[in-house]
């Protein structure tokens, strides 16, 4: 389950035997702290809007590596991490 948080970053909980633990993601820079929406496509990828724009990734992706995603916003259009 992705998790949006307003200081924290982008989270993923992940069930196991004893209750949650927790993935961080998109925690960066104080902008990307500021998670705003979350949105899955139809190909599976998700769709993250912050204070520093929006960020674009698919979960298997950024689940094996926590640098592998884009982000768009106004000063710079496209940028790869």
């Amino acid at each position: 389950m992705w998790i949006g948080t307003f200081g924290g970053g982008l989270d993923l909980a992940v069930k196991g035997k004893n209750g949650y633990t927790f993935r961080h993601f998109l925690n960066k820079s104080f902008g990307q702290r500021r998670t705003r929406a979350i949105m899955e496509d139809k190909n599976g990828w998700m769709w993250i809007g912050n204070s520093d724009g929006v960020s674009v990734f698919h979960p298997d992706s950024l689940i094996a590596n926590s640098t592998n995603y884009l982000t768009y916003n106004y000063n710079n259009e496209t940028t790869q991490q």
